[in-house]
């Protein structure tokens, strides 16, 4: 899952550290690539009560990724994502349709909660911005992230900028998607290509308002 969905079904109202840590591996995996938190390693190690509610929200953000990636959900989305994009009839420019299948589902559902549950996004972005960089720092310390300068950066922009709100415009939405892929050392969709997603948009995000209801009873039934 990506920021908001993560953010929706498993924050914590009034912890911005459990609401931190609940996208904080994807955080890092955007801003340092080559490193990972670990919250299984420090679980016993942990004093702070802030350091033990990031830990708690990283650990969190794990079990419900590997749930959603199993999840009746994902792979009928997967599916549907495949049948869309197959039809939409790229050129041979792009050819790495496994990640963009999943990759798209992904920002689709952060599309729809943003656009349907507003409070999210908001809550989202308000959380973060209560969280003391230096209680950050300490913990990513107990990580051993010796770069924490790059990642401070980073995270200011992502703070600052609130890009997540661009995701229900659809040229900016595909241009987050390109990013990401670029990110991790893909090709991104050409001029055309894109033009040609547009269409999928539309039929992705009325599957998912559609599969929603019972995304959400899943992750009841195992997560929360």
């Amino acid at each position: 899952m990506n920021f908001i969905a993560h953010y929706h079904f498993t924050h914590k109202p009034g912890n911005s550290y459990h609401n931190l840590g609940i996208v904080l591996p994807d955080l890092i995996r955007g801003f340092i690539p080559s490193k990972r938190i670990k919250p299984d390693v420090l679980y016993q190690i942990l004093r702070s009560e802030q350091h033990r509610h990031l830990n708690e929200g990283t650990r969190l953000h794990y079990a419900t990724d590997k749930y959603f990636h199993n999840s009746s959900f994902f792979m009928n989305g997967y599916e549907f994502v495949k049948s869309s994009i197959h039809n939409a009839q790229f050129d041979n420019s792009f050819s790495r349709f496994f990640f963009l299948n999943h990759i798209f589902l992904e920002l689709m559902l952060d599309r729809y909660l943003i656009g349907r549950h507003t409070a999210s996004i908001d809550g989202f972005y308000q959380s973060l911005a209560e969280v003391k960089n230096e209680i950050l720092g300490s913990y990513l310390d107990l990580n051993h992230i010796k770069t924490k300068e790059l990642f401070f950066e980073n995270f200011h922009q992502f703070r600052k900028m609130r890009y997540l709100y661009h995701y229900i415009d659809n040229e900016k939405l595909i241009y987050s998607l390109n990013r990401i892929m670029m990110r991790v050392g893909l090709s991104g969709l050409s001029e055309y290509n894109q033009k040609q997603l547009l269409p999928c948009i539309d039929e992705v995000e009325l599957w998912i308002e559609a599969a929603f209801p019972s995304l959400q009873q899943q992750l009841r039934e195992h997560i929360l």
